[in-house]
């Protein structure tokens, strides 16, 4: 009769080599994991108070109340902050409005506050003036922006103009001629509008929903997250 039982050098040599070792990888590829993951960025979106602002003569309007979202890369929580969280690099933003009764309006490219306005430099021929785009300042404008752990930047999202009922996304594409301001593909009457912030870097995405409030007057326009 053949004895199937495992010898009891075989079963030492698992016991205490083989199944120890094995302990031992798995407990070092969960610690790395856990590391790694806690290193990576993290964002949080918020909504800021809607702010005024007060523009020249010769500007396309003389006020405006303006609502933005806080993008801020979360510091590692107090024990883990020698592990330094990484920045997130290049991050691009997506704004999608849509009205109360669901219907989209077309994904609006993100702006971040910081970077330098898309405007124009102005050219005379005789007694014409002229616009000329720097294409390098378009390129910048729209880059993707470096948020550092424990930082934040702004994103533009909607403003609205002097005595006017209706709101506007305010993107890059806001400065271009004709519709200085007032780009008609973000046109956002009165009422109330559901918008949806999309931040994506690094391979990671954070979506978050706000309510646009143009319910009221101008300076009563309002941005919250949606519950």
């Amino acid at each position: 009769m053949i004895d199937h039982r495992i010898p009891p050098a075989v079963t030492g040599f698992l016991t205490n080599i083989v199944l120890p070792l094995l302990l031992g990888v798995v407990s070092s590829f969960l610690v790395v994991f856990f590391v790694e993951s806690k290193k990576r960025p993290r964002l949080v979106l918020t909504a800021e108070d809607p702010q005024n602002a007060s523009y020249d003569p010769s500007a396309p309007a003389r006020h405006g109340t303006f609502v933005c979202v806080i993008v801020s890369n979360q510091r590692l929580p107090w024990g883990f902050q020698r592990l330094n969280r990484e920045s997130a690099i290049s991050c691009r933003a997506e704004i999608q409005f849509s009205s109360v009764d669901g219907e989209d309006f077309t994904p609006m490219q993100g702006r971040w506050k910081s970077l330098p306005e898309p405007v124009p430099s102005f050219g005379m021929l005789g007694d014409v003036q002229f616009n000329i785009w720097n294409p390098n300042i378009w390129q910048l404008a729209g880059s993707g922006m470096d948020i550092p752990a424990g930082e934040k930047e702004k994103l533009d999202i909607a403003i609205r103009f002097d005595d006017e009922q209706d709101a506007f996304g305010w993107s890059n594409a806001s400065y271009q001629p004709p519709t200085l301001w007032r780009n008609p593909k973000w046109k956002l009457g009165k009422g109330r509008h559901v918008v949806t912030v999309t931040v994506r870097a690094g391979g990671q995405k954070w979506t978050d929903a706000f309510e646009l409030n143009n319910d009221g007057r101008r300076d009563e326009l309002r941005l919250t997250r949606k519950t």
